[in-house]
């Protein structure tokens, strides 16, 4: 949140006595202005195309009905979190709409702060600094990698010293949206203003207050009081709304000394992304030496090798992506890899797309780690499918707010097995965390090995890491885990 003027915070919520607004005549509209930098006229319907950049004016008028004094403040706030961002993570959008975003916005849809008393929350303060090593990984700053960001959500690591919130490097929300107050055109042109311009989340907030207790009046022709600057991302596709929440967070004040306020009827932006990019709708682990993948973004919870025998590994080295049309075209250099895990072991490349109508595999030039996130990334879109093995864990307990998901190995899997082997679970464990022998059946068997896994027994404490640096962790499995990582898994 950017404010001009320490006194703007109390001016701003002094006003506790509402207009009537049952007869509004006032409007908040949205309009585009410019795309990709050029002029355009006016227009509150705008068809636009992957990349896109689009700049809005934030428009009031038609207050002066309801407030015969004139207008002394305006606030106006985004109905943001739902008119841009139509699925939980940028990273994982396969199957929504794709999302249009602010220019530099780069952190998730709903703010995950930095939690602890000595984590980046209050920056270098006198009393709370940040703590190296402990709870920002960069050198101490609040600006580097932080622990408890990559333990709520991977996707959002950085500990941003401004907003005090995880996101991704280079979030910078300041570059999506200001307040011009030199335009001609600003409802309060010429007067001496106290500003905020909120962007700590997605549901922007503008806000305007003249120092004197004096109104300006409504001429009929709408006032600027805002602008919005958004990009359509790769993989958008049709109708986005972007519009304003209704009062109390968006009105118009008067100078009474009851600070009258009316609540503005709503104008969206709309913007249709037309024609769209080839669409990542779905993927999943390809074919393995067992069958029974897990899906995307599950955990494979079976040996990763046989007994005694830590190679060949049994994991898969395969995804299938799923696209709206055909993928006929598709190249392996589409895609890159990126591993999420204990630190020092580099991602296999992919050596192989083989196309099939509208499905792409991808290969990989190794099977996938345990204790580690394999994630392939279609670069044309910028969306990644993931998958994970990690050994002997068979259930993953729900988050208890604001604690992060349980995602480890420890003994209560055991218990787990046999709970699904007496038909007590409901439904039914999926074959990746209960054929945890890769029989194809789930078994008392798979009990018995859940404990080797957990204990190191009969061979699985050998490293599995095609002969690097054994990571931190492998062999025996109690204890591992992997950082929540998907949508349905941050807190």
């Amino acid at each position: 949140m950017r404010i001009v003027s320490a006194r703007v915070l109390a001016l701003c919520c002094s006003a506790v006595i509402f207009g009537n607004s049952a007869a509004d005549a006032a409007v908040l509209a949205l309009k585009a202005v410019k795309k990709n930098g050029g002029a355009i006229a006016p227009t509150s319907n705008l068809t636009v195309v992957a990349g896109d950049t689009i700049e809005a004016d934030i428009l009031v008028s038609g207050w002066g009905a309801e407030l015969p004094l004139g207008a002394r403040g305006v606030q106006s706030a985004l109905l943001g979190v739902s008119g841009f961002y139509q699925c939980d993570d940028e990273m994982f959008c396969m199957g929504a709409n794709g999302n249009i975003l602010p220019l530099g916005w780069k952190g998730p849809r709903e703010p995950i702060e930095c939690p602890g008393p000595n984590s980046c929350v209050g920056g270098t303060t006198p009393g709370n600094p940040c703590t190296t090593n402990a709870n920002c990984l960069g050198g101490g700053t609040c600006t580097g990698p932080s622990a408890a960001c990559l333990a709520a959500n991977p996707n959002f690591p950085t500990c941003t010293q401004v907003y005090h919130t995880c996101a991704s490097a280079g979030h910078n929300p300041i570059l999506g949206a200001k307040i011009d107050v030199n335009r001609p055109d600003y409802i309060f042109n010429g007067q001496s203003v106290n500003l905020v311009m909120d962007d700590r989340t997605l549901n922007y907030r503008y806000f305007s207050l003249i120092e004197d207790r004096i109104g300006i009046p409504d001429t009929g022709v709408p006032k600027y009081v805002g602008t919005l600057s958004v990009q359509v991302s790769n993989h958008a596709c049709g109708p986005f709304e972007i519009g304003f929440q209704g009062g109390p967070s968006s009105f118009i004040q008067d100078p009474s000394q009851k600070n009258t306020r009316v609540f503005p009827t709503s104008s969206p932006l709309i913007l249709t992304v037309s024609p769209c990019n080839i669409q990542l709708i779905d993927c999943s682990p390809g074919p393995v030496l067992s069958p029974s993948s897990p899906e995307h973004c599950d955990i494979d919870a079976r040996i990763p090798h046989g007994p005694q025998l830590p190679f060949p590994r049994l994991t898969t080295n395969q995804m299938v992506m799923r696209y709206d049309r055909s993928a006929a075209g598709t190249l392996s250099t589409d895609y890159d890899v990126a591993l999420f895990g204990p630190p020092g072991l580099p991602p296999p490349g992919v050596t192989g797309a083989l196309v099939s109508g509208n499905e792409v595999t991808v290969s990989l030039a190794q099977r996938i780690f345990p204790l580690y996130w394999t994630c392939i990334r279609d670069k044309r879109v910028d969306l990644r499918c993931c998958m994970a093995s990690l050994p002997a864990d068979v259930e993953d307990l729900p988050p208890v707010p604001p604690d992060p998901p349980t995602i480890v190995s420890q003994f209560s899997d055991v218990f787990a097995i046999l709970h699904n082997l007496q038909g007590v679970t409901v439904p039914p464990l999926p074959p990746q965390r209960c054929d945890i022998d890769r029989s194809q059946l789930c078994t008392g068997a798979d009990l018995l090995m859940t404990g080797d896994l957990l204990v190191g027994a009969d061979g699985f404490a050998h490293p599995d890491n095609g002969g690097a640096a054994e990571p931190a962790g492998t062999g025996p499995y109690n204890g591992d885990s992997l950082p929540p990582l998907c949508p349905d898994q941050a807190p």
